[in-house]
């Protein structure tokens, strides 16, 4: 040891002379590497192939040196696969039988790719990533339609079977397509040609798939009809306003009878069939000159005729008056506007021939000026009046509107009986509009009253023989009054007790449910039937000798009576009005 050193420090500088001596790692010794990272896969191409396997399939990704397996659904391996670098592998796929034995939930036409490394597995995941088996399906036509269409071709049909994805062409009447459209696993749609042979009136022909030269087999449920077009022969008018609203009629023929529709420049129109051969329609607006009105059905478009639209100033309605009343009709009421000369019919809720009514009586006054009666209309409501002219419709303007107004419905007269030497003071109630009433009427005699309010009127009874009449008021804009289940009504007399006559039936099934139809008198004023204990479910008064009722459910195997509660009582017991119900 040197002299001067201590015996500590010179036994530290011989470890270290030792250890490099050795090769041992210093500090100035290089850091170790990163750990390999995690694989990934980004592409498959080609991503498809048969089911039989075999296909060869490059994987491109990252993190695949030293892959030990790559497999094709999570349980199935590639039949071989080469990892070529880093980023790439090569594998061959396995028969899709046997991946679909080894794993019954994997998609068939999609299944994950997965490579396995050291580092962890990579599984393709993305819809986008998965590998897509194509299956070698027998070829079969099933299905197709339409199985008609026109004679000039162009019909769009669509075919169903198996195997069509891969379908070469579509042989109709031995015609050849090759342009097909795939529109599903196992449909595809083609576009017909023209008829390949003559019609007489009608040509059915053959249609068969064609794949790798096979062709589906011919069957009945194979075969497509061409059908023959209408023709057009004559039309009147021939011209008319720019506006519209024009009624023309066409004559046709046609070779087999089909659904049809008009158009107009190849706008739909509305029409109606009048007659044998015979469509008439209703020209729509259209700006002036010459439109080719068609004729069309499944065999397609008829010849044109032309029809020349002009420019003329248009009729125009500017005021009704009155311009509301009664939805029963019979109002006479005055337009006025200008263009009317001539006109041909007036329609008071509706703009075509076969929508609203006609006025069932009108007159030209003058260019400007028309005098009509109102149509009944089904409901109440705002309408519009329309004037047809050689010039063509009225326009439809708020100037031209007018308003239905529903009756009032009478909901109780009070007392509902009384003294055949009249005097008695009843009070009428109304769902409403008793204002303004002009007319009260008992048993078709005018009779005084007096309108307390909006629902509410009263008049005095004249005499009157014995018996149920009804009661009537009458407004000048919304007609007679109505009402329902003898509301309206009033009787002269005491009431008698009822007495059923018959029932329109006397066995029932326990479930209910039976309209029966109850005839018999003394019914005026009935608010309850009764079928055992049971109260009906619906009842309906239509005289006082008249009951429809739907009988309730009861007791199986059980006879009951059928009771009715009126105003003289309820009835005795009597076989005609026992019910059986059936068990």
């Amino acid at each position: 040891m040197p002299a001067g050193v201590p015996r500590g420090r010179a036994l530290l500088v011989l470890v270290a002379l030792v250890l490099a001596a050795v090769g041992a790692p210093t500090a100035a010794a290089e850091a170790p590497s990163a750990p390999a990272a995690v694989p990934t896969i980004t592409g498959l191409a080609p991503d498809g192939g048969p089911a039989t396997g075999g296909t060869e399939v490059v994987i491109t990704g990252s993190g695949f040196t030293g892959a030990t397996d790559v497999r094709f659904t999570a349980t199935r391996s590639a039949t071989s696969f080469t990892v070529e670098s880093d980023t790439r592998i090569v594998a061959t796929t396995p028969n899709a039988e046997e991946v679909f034995n080894l794993d019954p939930t994997a998609d068939f036409f999609g299944v994950n790719v997965f490579v396995d490394t050291p580092e962890g597995t990579a599984r393709s995941g993305d819809e986008r990533l998965k590998f897509r088996y194509l299956q070698v399906q027998p070829l079969a036509l099933t299905a197709m339609g339409p199985r008609s269409g026109p004679a000039a071709g162009g019909d769009r049909i669509t075919l169903s079977g198996t195997g069509l994805r891969d379908a070469d062409a579509v042989l109709i009447g031995g015609v050849r397509i090759t342009t097909i459209q795939l529109w599903g696993t196992n449909t595809i749609r083609v576009t017909t040609p023209p008829a390949p042979v003559p019609l007489t009136p009608t040509a059915t022909v053959d249609v068969q798939v064609e794949r790798d030269g096979e062709l589906t087999p011919i069957t009945p449920d194979t075969t497509y009809t061409y059908l023959p077009a209408p023709v057009l022969t004559a039309m009147s008018p021939q011209e008319g306003t720019r506006y519209g609203g024009q009624p023309v009629v066409i004559d046709y023929t046609e070779a087999v009878p089909m659904a049809k529709h008009v158009t107009v420049d190849g706008e739909v129109v509305e029409h109606e069939h009048i007659g044998p051969g015979q469509i008439r329609f209703i020209t729509p607006p259209h700006d002036p000159g010459p439109a080719a009105v068609r004729l069309n059905s499944a065999g397609g478009a008829s010849n044109p005729i032309t029809y020349t639209f002009l420019e003329v100033a248009q009729p125009v309605i500017t005021s009704v008056t009155p311009d509301n009343g009664p939805s029963q009709g019979g109002q006479e009421i005055t337009l006025r506007g200008r263009g009317f000369t001539g006109a041909t019919e007036v329609r008071v809720g509706g703009k075509f021939p076969w929508n609203g009514g006609p006025a069932p009586w009108f007159e030209v006054v003058s260019d400007t000026e028309i005098r009509a009666v109102t149509p009944s209309s089904a409901s109440d409501g705002v309408v519009y009046v329309v004037v047809q002219t050689p010039n063509g419709p009225t326009d439809i303007r708020p100037s031209a509107l007018y308003r239905y107004n529903y009756p009032s419905s009478i909901r109780s007269v009070t007392p509902a009986h009384g003294p055949v030497e009249g005097g008695q003071t009843l009070t009428v109630t109304a769902s409403a509009h008793l204002t303004g009433v002009d007319q009260v009427e008992i048993d078709g005699t005018p009779v005084p009253f007096d309108v307390v309010d909006d629902r509410t009127l009263t008049v005095v009874t004249p005499p009157h023989a014995e018996g149920v009449v009804r009661i009537r008021v009458h407004h000048p804009l919304r007609g007679w009054s109505f009402a329902s289940d003898l509301h309206d009504h009033y009787r002269y007399g005491d009431p008698p007790r009822p007495v059923i006559t018959t029932l329109s039936a006397h066995r029932a099934p326990s479930g209910g449910g039976l309209r029966l139809i109850i005839t018999g008198e003394g019914f005026f004023g009935t608010e309850e039937v009764r079928v055992g204990s049971n109260q009906v479910g619906y009842l309906e008064l239509t005289s006082d000798r008249r009951l429809y009722v739907t009988v309730p459910p009861g007791p199986a195997g059980w006879m009951v009576n059928v009771w009715v509660d009126s105003l003289g009582g309820t009835n005795e017991k009597q076989p005609r009005s026992l019910l059986y119900y059936e068990p």
